[in-house]
């Protein structure tokens, strides 16, 4: 579990400052996240170009009501929901760590997963 809140920590706040052509940059942390997780930000983040709000792809990705979800999802969309995988569901409810990983989520959605498909 230590390793786990450690991971999540890191995903959230190691954000490090480097210096280039005499300024200083800031580099958003490179997300440590099951594919499986990647998977959901970067399906349902890509609707943000088309309208989606960023509270509505935190509730995509998370689906914790996947029937409203789909649903939800159904209204606007051009292709066929992603359904929530048992790998997913593990990940999202682990017990101690269900708050970080929303703010993984949230933070993956704003900066990029890290995989050069967001860059």
């Amino acid at each position: 579990m230590n390793k786990q809140i450690s991971t999540a920590m890191s995903n959230i706040y190691k954000f490090t400052v480097f210096e280039e052509n005499g300024k200083n940059k800031v580099r958003a942390p490179k997300m440590d996240l099951p594919e499986c997780v990647k998977e959901r930000i970067n399906f349902f983040g890509k609707y943000s170009e088309n309208g989606l709000s960023f509270l509505g792809c935190i509730e995509l990705i998370m689906a914790e009501d996947e029937e409203k979800a789909k649903k939800e999802f159904e209204i606007g969309a051009y292709e066929d929901y992603l359904s929530v995988s048992e790998e997913f569901k593990q990940w999202r409810d682990e017990i101690a760590l269900r708050s970080l990983h929303q703010m993984e989520v949230a933070v993956a959605l704003i900066y990029g997963v890290g995989d050069g498909h967001d860059e």
